[in-house]
């Protein structure tokens, strides 16, 4: 060791000596001295901590972080920590915002100013309520929200894309259910971090997902990000256009060296955290609001390690991008840096794990994104725009204003004064006195009304309250949470008017719920990609498996004995080529935001459905259980009728048309016999018309012939016109013989009518008696649905007040 010792002796002070690990090295474990000789007969000594042997090869998915010497593992934390600094101040006015606007929730329990511990009487009697604006809209919206994005029965509907046949069809549905199950039995933290993904996203406007395969739980997980612990570029426009996205990670120390003893991050030893974890400014608001008080001390060993892990393009030493020259034939670097995932130790500086993140058989080497954005409303750069940047100074005037009438009603009960200074002898000058009891004061003889004078306190105006009113009513309408005036209370609004109103108020939050259900989309392509990269995880935790099952029976063999690991590798192959036939897609539906919009489409159906002929009422009925939540609707349908019986009353629908068809075949025949009867009074009057004439004119001649004196010819013209008039009355008999006749008919035409709609109106009652059931389960569910819905809005409406036209001076 007098070599070692001459060669640490002979070093200059502060230089660093760099030594090349050999595992074959003689290293002392009880000083941790590592010594190493040199092919000039030198040897070198270091001490510490032993490093873990280096790769020499690795695979496309291994840690390159094993495969780097150490200066270059710290020349890359430092480039990427310089960085997420400056990303880090680039959003501190952005952490301010989202801080402040915690405060305008009105989460926390605040007690009056100047009040006491005990909640005593103010002293200055300001008040400290909040509004709840921006509460009401955040909770609506995540109410909303999670009834269509996470329905009770599962999230995810399957599309067969591939060939359409039976067996592809069923698959389809099998592994439908087999992902639902996923998500809702395996991955159980699913449903309720969405749910609370879902609050801070209408309350920000952003929030985002990733998608990971977890190697201590053995499945891929999808988990939500706070916005505040991802941090991006100052330049990045959009999730995609970021060149650097930072996921800030708190991580307990024994999950920290699970993850380190699988193999996960790179097995090392990290120093103890010996500063306390700093929370930014949104962190220190959220415990605030919770009650939660700043920690003073915590043990090193009980901090949580706080990990960067980045997505970044960047070249590391050894796997340099290259393309073959055409020329040469040889692989000359380009200089391209290329994606990678980092996962780096903050405390320490250290790199944990380095993988690469582009797909292998991708010569272009593209990023892969494994981060969803949800954006409630996309703003002028990186971060949404959400309910507190539409209501927030809305809430804070509406808060303002809640305060002063407030005060104005305290200062009104429990007015200030002023007295005379003569009074200053009392013991005190606080003359609050409680109800039914008094306080003697000396005034030195004079009148105690001239002694001491309340200030001139006033209670709000009408135009002020009228103010707050348009101001909170204002802000509803620009945050889409406005209530909807819809029917104007009536009961029997039309229902394609009351859609076309409830389309118009909820525009923003339909357009909002159509952001989200891409971005589910996205989300549920990105599992898609990991179920497979790892297929086995969809039947792992479950034993059940409809997939599993349907795979083994068309595999002919069950994955048991000798042939366990060719079956695996058959359900696999078989899996995979399913898979990429099938689309996930979201199972809400993007053109409906809610259920009421829903059930107002049933009723239009149904109304549809009673007036044509050609929909199935039977098919209009089991979609209107099943939007109602009705499961097992078939249940509620008769059996088919058994061969040989007699076929079943025709429906009351139809019974209520034949009877309307034969009411306007009678109308009809009734006005083709008024028509009749018209044309005969028109003849009849043209044939007296004609005898009238006839008879003036045999007049005029008679006349003429007395007056020559030829009383012959008069007597001749006179049995003349007494053969006319005898013409005339028999016409005038025909007419009426024609007349009866016409009446005979009528009458008998309308007692038929009478007979047929006797007849069709006792066919329609008994048919009623029979369908009786059938008709108000289903027609006064959906009508007492209709009208509850209807009453629920109506009374929205009436609650809401009008909307002001204007102030006044």
């Amino acid at each position: 060791m007098s070599d070692a010792a001459y060669a640490v002796d002979s070093a200059t002070p502060g230089q660093a000596i760099t030594v090349v690990i050999n595992p074959d090295d003689d290293y002392d474990v009880h000083t941790g001295a590592l010594v190493q000789e040199n092919p000039d007969g030198m040897v070198d000594v270091t001490f510490g901590p032993r490093p873990q042997p280096r790769k020499e090869t690795a695979e496309f998915g291994d840690n390159l972080a094993e495969l780097l010497a150490d200066s270059d593992l710290s020349q890359i934390a430092e480039r990427l920590l310089q960085g997420i600094e400056l990303d880090l101040q680039s959003r501190s006015e952005w952490l301010e915002n989202m801080s402040n606007g915690i405060s305008l929730l009105g989460l926390q329990v605040k007690n009056p100013r100047g009040a006491a511990a005990s909640g005593a009487t103010p002293a200055e009697g300001v008040s400290t309520v909040d509004h709840p604006l921006l509460l009401e809209a955040v909770l609506r919206f995540q109410a909303n929200a999670r009834g269509e994005l996470l329905p009770s029965d599962g999230p995810v509907k399957v599309r067969n894309d591939g060939e359409g046949n039976e067996l592809a069809d069923k698959l389809a549905t099998e592994l439908e259910k087999d992902l639902n199950h996923y998500l809702i039995k395996v991955a159980k933290e699913y449903y309720p971090d969405t749910d609370r993904m879902l609050l801070m996203l209408g309350f920000s406007g952003i929030s985002f997902k990733k998608g990971y395969h977890d190697p201590i739980k053995r499945r891929p997980v999808i988990a939500s990000i706070n916005a505040e612990d991802l941090i991006v570029s100052n330049t990045a426009s959009d999730i995609d256009g970021a060149g650097r996205i930072t996921h800030r990670i708190f991580m307990k120390p024994s999950l920290l060296r699970r993850m380190q003893l699988i193999g996960a991050y790179l097995d090392i030893a990290l120093p103890e955290n010996m500063a306390q974890t700093q929370k930014d400014a949104v962190k220190t608001k959220i415990d605030q609001v919770q009650g939660i008080a700043p920690t003073t001390y915590t043990e090193p060993a009980d901090q949580d390690r706080e990990l960067y892990e980045c997505y970044c393009e960047i070249e590391v030493p050894g796997f340099e991008h290259t393309l073959k020259d055409d020329k040469t034939g040889e692989q000359v670097e380009t200089g391209l840096p290329l994606p990678y995932k980092v996962v780096l130790d903050r405390e320490s500086r250290r790199i944990l794990e380095i993988r690469r993140n582009w797909e292998e058989e991708d010569l272009f080497c593209m990023p892969r994104n494994r981060i969803i954005a949800y954006i409630f409303i996309p703003g002028l750069g990186f971060y949404g725009i959400g309910l507190l940047n539409v209501l927030g100074n809305a809430t804070k005037a509406v808060t303002a204003a809640w305060r002063l009438m407030i005060d104005a009603g305290m200062f009104a009960n429990f007015p200030g004064f002023l007295y005379l200074k003569s009074l200053a002898k009392q013991l005190t000058n606080q003359f609050r006195i409680p109800p039914g009891g008094g306080m003697p004061i000396d005034t030195n003889g004079q009148d105690i009304r001239q002694s001491i004078m309340p200030l001139p306190y006033k209670d709000p105006s009408a135009v002020f309250i009228q103010l707050i009113e348009n101001i909170a009513t204002t802000a509803q309408r620009v945050g889409g949470t406005a209530e909807l005036q819809i029917g104007e209370g009536k009961q029997d609004a039309p229902v394609g008017t009351t859609l076309a109103l409830i389309e118009q108020a909820t525009k923003l939050m339909s357009a909002v719920h159509k952001r989200l259900h891409q971005a589910q989309g996205q989300e549920f392509d990105m599992l898609k990609s990991l179920l497979m990269e790892d297929p086995e995880a969809l039947w792992r935790h479950n034993k059940k498996s409809k997939v599993l099952k349907m795979l083994t029976a068309m595999a002919g063999q069950q994955p048991v004995s000798d042939a366990e690991e060719q079956a695996e590798d058959r359900h696999r192959a078989m899996f995979l080529a399913a898979l990429s036939d099938c689309e996930l897609m979201p199972a809400a539906d993007p053109n409906t935001s809610s259920q009421t919009e829903r059930y107002l489409k049933v009723v239009a159906l149904r109304q549809m459905a009673a007036t044509n002929q050609n929909l199935d009422m039977n098919k209009v009925d089991e979609r209107a259980m099943s939007v109602m939540g009705i499961n097992d609707a078939q249940d509620f349908f008769k059996p088919p009728p058994a061969p040989g019986s007699p076929p079943p009353p025709p429906p009351p629908e139809q019974l209520t048309a034949q009877a309307t068809i034969m009411a306007a075949q009678a109308r009809i025949a009734d006005a083709q016999t008024r028509a009749k009867e018209a044309d005969i009074k028109a003849a009849q009057g043209m044939q007296e018309l004609q005898s009238k004439e006839r008879i003036a004119s045999l007049g005029v001649a008679r006349e003429q012939i007395i007056h020559q004196g030829d009383l012959a010819a008069a007597e001749r013209a006179r049995g003349v016109e007494n053969q006319n008039a005898a013409a005339d009355r028999i016409h005038k008999l025909a007419l009426a013989t024609m007349a009866s006749r016409a009446a005979r008919q009528r009458a008998a035409e309308g007692l038929a009518h009478r007979s047929a709609e006797s007849a069709a109106q006792r066919r329609h009652d008994a048919a009623m008696g029979v369908e009786d059931r059938r008709h108000k389960l289903v027609s006064g569910a959906l009508g007492h649905l209709h009208e509850a819905a209807q009453n629920d809005l109506d009374r929205q409406v009436q609650s809401a007040p009008p909307e002001p036209t204007g102030v006044g001076p």
